[in-house]
């Protein structure tokens, strides 16, 4: 899929500004990564960026994560700044479907 080089038409818009996000989180590492174990055997891990995401690094790790966790991904959802769009995209992503990408 080039996400780049397709038109979407906007499902809504985004106004105001998002806080900023302190340096330090990283593709591979959770930038505030869970501390208490979970009594439902589920964790989750935030990942924020200063800045846009390359589209393709994005791809790769979406792929990787799925090699990784297999059948144990139960859910990924993110709102993402891709270098090369207009507007943030929504990214949801359920088990063993294929990613659903929104630009808003």
């Amino acid at each position: 899929m080039d996400l780049l080089e397709q038109s979407f038409t906007r499902r809504c818009r985004v106004t105001g500004s998002f806080a900023p996000v302190a340096p330090g989180g990283s593709l591979l590492s959770p930038h505030h990564p869970q501390t208490q174990p979970s009594r439902h055997q589920l964790y989750s891990a935030s990942l924020r960026w200063e800045g846009g995401l390359s589209w393709p690094l994005w791809q790769a790790a979406l792929k990787q994560l799925a090699k990784q966790c297999g059948d144990s991904l139960i859910r990924v959802k993110g709102l993402l700044c891709v270098e090369g769009l207009d507007g943030p995209l929504l990214v949801q992503w359920v088990e063993a479907q294929e990613p659903e990408l929104t630009p808003l």
